[in-house]
């Protein structure tokens, strides 16, 4: 089950492991050494101790969008 969090919002990530009755969770943000986004959807890349340490980063929430009709 802790896997199935892997790339999930991390919202949705602590409602499942909530729902869980995993409890006393230590959320962890990492970010790339030469850069930042302030923006975009932190997203769930590691778990450990039985999903009580979660390891997070921010994924930017772009969508290219296409038009088929073209």
């Amino acid at each position: 089950m802790i896997s199935s969090v892997l790339g999930l919002p991390l919202e949705k990530a602590m409602e499942l492991l909530k729902a869980a009755n995993v409890e006393g969770i230590d959320i962890k943000e990492i970010s790339a050494p030469r850069g930042y986004s302030p923006r975009g959807t932190l997203r769930v890349v590691r778990t450990q101790n039985g999903g009580k340490i979660i390891t997070c980063a921010r994924f930017p929430d772009t969508i290219k969008e296409s038009n088929d009709d073209e």
